[in-house]
């Protein structure tokens, strides 16, 4: 029985240790994103990490091994600083909070991830899910880059008006009054006068952006 739990566990952290294209998608967002968390923190605590010889945190949103060496020696000055100063000012929280945001960053590249996190994928098959993984990602950054174009571009002219504008809707009786006299459609569904809402340009932008991702998904659908 033992030994039953012992193969299922290693042949589970062999899987675990295999890549594919989403786990290198995966991880590779899991990291910009702890980064930026990571850079957020060092930003809220900026004249104390400076003070330390920290290096600005703009530059860590994608640090090396260089740099998060830099991150190390400056925890390590922080904590001598509250050795010597003690825990005042609430100094030894501060602290604590700088020493979460950099054990929490990460270099974002491929080979870090192949050592940390894959480094059973053989080396040929990682490299070639590395570069439909790279293909993937630009397409994204491209597509991404094109819809804030969009998305900050007029409509077209016949589309386009103004928000305040008053426009004269033709009234069409589509049935009769009904036995208590109440015309419905000449009521509520139609009115002499109607203002466009606000923001309709920029649910328009968002409707045809939807439509899109609804096409490519159709066309990229195998067959």
């Amino acid at each position: 029985m033992i030994c039953r739990s012992m193969a299922c566990a290693r042949l589970e952290l062999h899987q675990a240790r295999l890549a594919t294209s989403a786990k290198l998608r995966a991880e590779w967002d899991r990291r910009l994103e702890k980064n930026a968390v990571a850079v957020d923190v060092l930003n809220s605590n900026r004249s104390l990490w400076m003070a330390a010889g920290g290096a600005d945190p703009e530059t860590l949103a994608s640090p090396t091994e260089i740099s998060l060496d830099r991150c190390a020696n400056t925890v390590r000055v922080l904590q001598a600083m509250i050795q010597k100063h003690g825990p005042r000012g609430g100094l030894d929280s501060f602290v604590q909070d700088i020493e979460g945001a950099v054990r929490m960053m990460k270099v974002v590249s491929w080979e870090a991830i192949r050592k940390d996190r894959f480094s059973l994928t053989p080396q040929a098959l990682f490299d070639e899910l590395v570069r439909n993984t790279q293909f993937i990602l630009s397409s994204w950054s491209g597509d991404a880059t094109r819809r804030q174009v969009r998305m900050r571009a007029p409509l077209d002219e016949e589309e386009r008006a103004d928000p305040e504008e008053v426009g004269e809707v033709p009234e069409e009786k589509l049935r009769p009054s009904d036995k208590y006299d109440l015309d419905l459609d000449g009521e509520f569904r139609t009115k002499k006068f109607q203002k466009r809402f606000r923001h309709w340009e920029e649910v328009a932008k968002v409707a045809y952006e939807v439509i899109l991702d609804e096409m490519r998904t159709l066309l990229e659908r195998p067959s």
